[in-house]
C-alpha cells in the first residue's frame, strides 16, 4: 500500500512594518530683512537690537483623526551660554484634509535681539515636540554678532573716552584739538557696575567742563540716568556729551570731568579728559 503525504500549505508571513521615521526639524533658515527674504550668508553678522527672521519646517509628525499638534520652543544664547531672552514658544495645530497627506508644517517667527551685545557666535536652538507621538527633536543655528567686546571690571570704570568733531563721526579727533566756534562731541562706555535682583542696574553720570584757569565753563550734574531690570544682563552702558564752543573762547587746555554713579553697587567715580582749543 502506497503512502500518500499530504502537502502542507504555508501562509507567507506579512512583511514587518517599517519603523516610523523620527521627528525632525528641517529647512531651518535665518532670512535677510524679512520672513521670506533670502537666507543670510554664513559670514553675516547681526548687531544688537536687530531682528532674527526665522523659518523652519517639522517633518515626520504624527496625525490623529486628521489633527496635527506640534509644539516648539526657541532658545537664543550668547557665546557664554547665557540666555538672551525668555524662550519663544508656540504650536502648530492644524486639521488636515485628504489632500494634505504630504503637507509639512512651516513655522515663522521674528525674534528681537537685545541691544549692546558682545561680539561672537550666538546660538538659536529649535526644540519641537509632537503631542501625539510623544517624540521630540532639536536643531541649532549658529549666527555671528558684531558688537563690543568689553573686558569685565571689578569696580566701576570709564573706558574708551574719545572726542569727535561731529555727532556721527566714526574716527575720533586725535589729538583732540579744536577751534573757537567748533562743536565738540564725546563718547565713552561705563562698566564694572553691579547688578541686583533680576539684573537690576542704576547708572547715571554728570558732566563738568573746566576752563584753563580751573573755573567752570559748563556743568550738568545729571547729564543722563538709566535704570532697568532687563532679562539679558547689561555688561556695559554707553555715555556721551556735546558742547558748542563760542567763537571767542580762550585758547588753552580744557578738562572734561565725568562723574559716574552706580546706584545698585553704591559706587562713584570721577575721571578727567583733556582737549585743547587753539
Amino acid at each position: 500500500m502506497g503512502i500518500v503525504l499530504a502537502g502542507a500549505v504555508w501562509a507567507a508571513a506579512p512583511p514587518p512594518k517599517a519603523a516610523p521615521k523620527p521627528l525632525r526639524v528641517t529647512n531651518a533658515i535665518l532670512h535677510q530683512g524679512r520672513e521670506d527674504g533670502a537666507a543670510i550668508s554664513s559670514s553675516y553678522e547681526f548687531i544688537g537690537g536687530e531682528l532674527l527672521y526665522l523659518s523652519f519646517q517639522v517633518a515626520n509628525y504624527t496625525a490623529q483623526k486628521d489633527l496635527v499638534q506640534v509644539r516648539y520652543q526657541l532658545i537664543v544664547t550668547d557665546p557664554e551660554g547665557v540666555l538672551c531672552m525668555e524662550p519663544v514658544t508656540g504650536k502648530v495645530e492644524v486639521e488636515m484634509s485628504e489632500n494634505d497627506k504630504n503637507w509639512v508644517p512651516r513655522v515663522r517667527e521674528t525674534i528681537p535681539l537685545p541691544p549692546l551685545l558682545p561680539s561672537g557666535v550666538f546660538h538659536l536652538k529649535i526644540h519641537v515636540a509632537d503631542e501625539y507621538s510623544k517624540t521630540s527633536a532639536e536643531e541649532t543655528i549658529d549666527f555671528g554678532v558684531r558688537g563690543r567686546s568689553v573686558a569685565p571690571a571689578e569696580k566701576l570704570v570709564i573706558r574708551d573716552f574719545m572726542f569727535y568733531r561731529t555727532e556721527d563721526e566714526r574716527e575720533p579727533a586725535v589729538p583732540p584739538v579744536f577751534r573757537g566756534g567748533d562743536p565738540i562731541f564725546a563718547r565713552f562706555l561705563m562698566t564694572g557696575f553691579k547688578l541686583g535682583e533680576k539684573n537690576k542696574f542704576e547708572i547715571g553720570y554728570g558732566i563738568r567742563v573746566l576752563r584753563p584757569n580751573g573755573s567752570v565753563l559748563f556743568e550738568e550734574p545729571k547729564a543722563a540716568e538709566e535704570a532697568d531690570t532687563p532679562f539679558y544682563p547689561k555688561r556695559f552702558l554707553l555715555g556721551g556729551m556735546s558742547l558748542n564752543l563760542s567763537k571767542d573762547v580762550p585758547a588753552g587746555e580744557y578738562i572734561v570731568v565725568v562723574m559716574a554713579r552706580d546706584g545698585v553697587g553704591g559706587q562713584t567715580l570721577e575721571e578727567r579728559f583733556r582737549f585743547e582749543v587753539r
